[in-house]
């Protein structure tokens, strides 16, 4: 089971909609979680990594990006905001 899930408009897609499937080498706990946090898994069927480089999740800038693929740029927003608000949930 992934810990983060979503789904996101993709308009190369037949249904215009995309998924993403992620998991962090920390438990999600907001009282335990300390940056670096380091995220994997799959968008739309390709492996993804990434980290988390502040304690929140508030944009695209509290993540390092460098090894995540350019032809998912678009997906970036979608993610910060479905960790933000994973992270939310457990306050």
């Amino acid at each position: 089971m992934y810990q983060v899930k979503g789904e996101y408009t993709n308009y190369q897609k037949y249904n215009n909609k995309g998924w993403f499937h992620l998991d962090s080498d920390q438990a999600l706990n907001p009282y335990t979680w300390k940056a670096p946090i380091h995220w994997s898994g799959l968008v739309d069927g390709i492996e993804v990594k990434f980290t988390q480089i502040d304690s929140s999740a508030l944009s695209v800038n509290s993540f390092d990006w460098t090894d995540f693929p350019k032809q998912l740029d678009s997906v970036k927003s979608d993610i910060a905001e479905a960790i933000d608000k994973a992270m939310r949930v457990m306050d």
